[in-house]
């Protein structure tokens, strides 16, 4: 019999990211997708690549946005927001460089 999947196992699984945080209710309530008594590690798996591609995306487009606006500050010589910005864009490299590495921890995991 698989395990059973909670709505706070999931919370923690997906620990402080705002997008997965702001997804996790829709997908709590919508239709199951596996029958009755189904493992649900296979799903968790599922949910787990879900999360993960709903982080890239989101970071890929904050990277951009903040390429361009970083652009933007050194054209005007506003070293302030320049700072600022390299700021934030050094925190996204290291909150994506973290994300890789928990993905590359599950792949090694994962029974072949």
């Amino acid at each position: 019999n698989g395990i059973e999947l909670l709505f706070d196992d999931l919370k923690e699984l997906i620990g402080d990211d705002p997008v997965a945080d702001y997804l996790l209710p829709e997908l709590w309530i919508s239709e199951p997708r596996r029958a009755e008594g189904e493992a649900a590690d296979e799903l968790l798996n599922e949910a787990r690549n879900y999360i993960a591609t709903l982080r890239s995306m989101w970071a890929d487009r904050r990277w951009k946005e903040l390429n361009a606006k970083i652009h933007s500050a050194q054209r005007l010589n506003d070293n302030e927001q320049l700072y600022s910005l390299v700021t934030e864009r050094m925190e996204l490299e290291k909150l994506m460089n973290e994300w890789e590495a928990e993905r590359r921890g599950r792949n090694d995991r994962a029974p072949a």
